[in-house]
């Protein structure tokens, strides 16, 4: 009798171990994924919102003037290839970009949005 009470409180410690490791692994994955944060911006050439991934910028963290460093690249269905940089509220769209904006400067009329990116 003792040792099927002790074969059931070390099944039953075993479950409870098994289901606190799930818990940590779920924990980290949400992590992860709370980190993978995209930035969304509106775009005047291209008439449209283009995600940026977090991990491939850096952003200085202002929403009235806002920087990412490096040129960013996108490619729109109403406008083919778009490429810019964004310094101090300002776009620099380069001279390839498929809008009426290329080779111009403007300023970002609605700032960057920080978002999850969506379930896949």
């Amino acid at each position: 009798m003792k040792r099927t009470n002790n074969i059931i409180v070390v099944c039953f410690l075993l479950t409870i171990l098994t289901i606190c490791a799930s818990l940590v692994s779920f924990s980290q994955e949400t992590k992860k994924k709370r980190r993978a944060w995209l930035y969304n911006l509106y775009c005047p050439g291209c008439r449209a919102y283009h995600r940026i991934n977090i991990s491939e910028v850096k952003f200085n963290g202002s929403y009235d003037r806002p920087s990412l460093d490096g040129e960013i690249k996108y490619w729109s269905k109403n406008t083919g290839r778009c490429r810019f940089t964004l310094e101090e509220g300002i776009i620099y769209y380069g001279n390839d970009c498929g809008h009426e904006l290329a080779s111009e400067s403007v300023p970002v009329r609605i700032g960057i949005q920080m978002m999850f990116p969506e379930e896949e």
